[in-house]
């Protein structure tokens, strides 16, 4: 059967041209007789035209009829339908859904019966978000293996969101399998447009450009694309994965300067934002402390909530900053602006900024991928000094970690180029446990345990610290604490204000630990816990996670640089001279390193052990040999302290 279809695709695509629209009557005569055997890997397979029409204006249709073939059962549970669009600047009619049956039936299915209207969600968990993007979702009756569905969606692009100007993406590899995937753009003739084809493996697909009247077009066409299988821990795809980007745009510096001018109309300031600014700068002693005072006041006095539409580029331009101050609300760039302009009326050169949180953008191809705007604040000289998010309520940093290695633009009449956050040190997202315990004359261990966060792990404890209720706090930090000892007794728990942000988030707790020693022949045997980097919340998720894959076939990348300290004390009741210390796995290669010191005096032992990676992104090679690496630090979990038995302790 596969030999017999390979023959079948052949003589198919020797009959096209260069590039090819495939109708109805062919995409259903070449889906037919496809069957799971005949692409294992996949759940389903699919046959896409794309047909894009822009104006001059940015303006246009774009046309997406989709043959999609269902292949097993996995596909057949997955019978659901959505359509995305944002109504600020769109309209989508859902043209056709129809369900091709194995025996060539066609069913015809009314849109309007089977779709749901509603508000985006994925687009509210955005900064920049919009109650106008819209999601039309439903689910098709009585679908079997082996049905075709046949959608037809055509989108008219009301207005571009940068007006004259348009931009696209082609995929190349990709984690659903095109038997074709053809799409054609027509547009002025007199417009340049930039194509790029980003990282590059040699994959073949078709493009050409005719110019017919006062209109050129460009085709691409691909068959069979590589398959994409993704990764946890992939790095972006914008630096992984092999697609094409196009776009009308020529530079960063213009989207800069757009920016800077959609915002600028709303920058007025007025008496009562004055005030403000006098108010919160006249004690201040230094440039930073300005910048501190009025940062603070911004992220946790003005909510984050939506408020009315804007009437030029919905979802883009702030509201006037005077009616942002007098509602105390707004969204990302409503506080971002309201910032930018603070400071500038303390003296202080600011502008916002749009970035891509989460994520960083290919900077060969200027495209409006940003989904955030916060501020930039400057230096005497004119310089980038400080990058400030007031997004967050309750944010203790003028940057939120997460936002750190990220693309940025600031917003600059003269235009500026794209920008990626500083990453801090390890150091800086460090969670530090100190562990203080003393045995008695049988070995039962009494004392405390106290974690000190910072960077990441502080925003992620505090945060859910203010999210839950004492009893499941305490449940979580319990859970955390066990990790110590399975036999450990918590009692007293302790945690610092979540709403003192001029502090780091500690915990602190009294412990038992019964039996913590034990005997053996002429030898006591204690676990030592003082090199177990996995008692920290964040080790797996930040470290042991991302290695947990066999293999990878893509690049990687780790959250953050983080570290990880134990301190661990321990006193015995008599002397320890004859105390075998066991020696942890350590380990220094491609920027994960750890360091073990220990000490003894009279009857204590001290030791310390820091882990850091300070690094995050890596090749897809160097893996198999930083898991190895990894994985043999889970034996410092498994390590015992032993002391001999002295005679007079027999």
């Amino acid at each position: 059967m596969i030999k017999k279809l390979v023959i079948l695709l052949s003589i198919w695509f020797s009959s096209i041209s260069f590039s090819a629209y495939i109708p109805k009557n062919e995409a259903i005569k070449i889906l037919s007789p496809i069957a799971a055997e005949d692409y294992a890997e996949y759940n389903e397979v699919y046959i896409v035209n794309s047909l894009t029409e822009r104006d001059e204006l940015g303006g246009g249709t774009i046309t997406t009829e989709i043959y999609k073939k269902v292949l097993n059962t996995t596909s057949k549970k997955d019978n659901s339908l959505y359509f995305d669009y944002d109504a600020n600047y769109s309209s989508l009619d859902i043209a056709a859904i129809e369900l091709i049956k194995a025996d060539g039936k066609v069913i015809k299915l009314d849109p309007k019966k089977i779709l749901e209207e509603k508000i985006n969600g994925a687009s509210q968990k955005k900064n920049i978000y919009t109650t106008q993007a819209k999601t039309l979702s439903g689910n098709l009756p009585n679908l079997e293996i082996g049905d075709i569905i046949y959608t037809k969606a055509v989108e008219t692009i009301k207005k571009a969101r940068i007006e004259g100007h348009f931009s696209g993406g082609i995929t190349l590899e990709n984690s659903n399998k095109f038997i074709n995937n053809y799409e054609k753009l027509t547009f002025p003739k007199d417009i340049k447009l930039y194509v790029h084809e980003l990282n590059k493996k040699g994959f073949k697909y078709d493009q050409k450009r005719t110019v017919a009247g006062d209109k050129q077009i460009y085709e691409w066409n691909i068959r069979d694309n590589p398959l994409v299988t993704p990764e946890p821990n992939m790095d972006d795809a914008s630096f992984s994965l092999n697609h094409i980007e196009y776009t009308t745009i020529p530079n960063w510096e213009y989207i800069s300067k757009w920016s800077y001018e959609l915002v600028t109309p709303h920058l007025t300031m007025d008496d009562d934002i004055r005030e403000k600014v006098r108010e919160l700068t006249k004690d201040a002693k230094t440039r930073d402390e300005k910048i501190e005072n009025i940062f603070y006041w911004v992220a946790r006095n003005i909510r984050y909530l939506g408020v009315d539409g804007e009437k030029n580029r919905p979802g883009l331009e702030p509201h006037d900053i005077s009616y942002t101050f007098k509602t105390r609300g707004g969204v990302c760039r409503d506080k971002a602006t309201l910032l930018s302009a603070m400071l500038n009326e303390a003296g202080i050169k600011s502008d916002t900024v749009l970035i891509s949180s989460g994520s960083r953008i290919s900077p060969e191809v200027p495209i409006d991928l940003f989904n955030h705007m916060i501020t930039m604040a400057y230096d005497e000289s004119g310089e980038p000094l400080h990058i400030l998010d007031p997004t967050n309520e309750t944010t203790k940093d003028f940057l939120p970690k997460y936002e750190e290695d990220n693309s940025y633009l600031i917003s600059s009449r003269d235009g500026d180029r794209l920008r990626s956050t500083p990453v801090s040190p390890a150091i800086e997202n460090n969670s530090s446990a100190a562990i203080d315990l003393k045995l008695d004359s049988d070995y039962n261990a009494v004392g405390t345990i106290e974690f000190i966060f910072s960077g990441i792990a502080d925003g992620d404890f505090r945060s859910a610290s203010m999210r839950m209720n004492k009893y499941d706090l305490d449940k979580l930090i319990t859970r955390l604490i066990n990790r110590v000892n399975p036999g450990i007794i918590t009692t007293n728990i302790i945690t610092s204000d979540p709403k003192n942000m001029d502090s780091k988030y500690t915990i602190k707790a009294d412990i038992e630990i019964p039996e913590y020693g034990k005997k053996i022949n002429d030898y006591i045997f204690i676990p030592f816990s003082g090199a177990d980097p996995s008692i920290h919340f964040m080790y797996e998720g930040s470290i042991s996670y991302p290695f947990s894959l066999a293999d990878r076939k893509y690049d990687f990348k780790l959250n953050s640089p983080t570290s990880f300290t134990v301190n661990y004390r321990l006193e015995f009741p008599e002397s320890i001279s004859n105390i075998s210390i066991p020696k942890p796995k350590t380990i220094n290669y491609a920027g994960f390193k750890t360091v073990f010191t220990s000490k003894v005096k009279n009857n204590t032992l001290d030791t310390t052990y820091y882990l850091e990676n300070s690094k995050i992104h890596f090749p897809k090679e160097k893996y198999q040999d930083i898991k190895k690496e990894i994985g043999e630090l889970s034996n410092n979990n498994n390590l015992f302290l032993i002391k001999e038995v002295k005679i007079d302790e027999k």
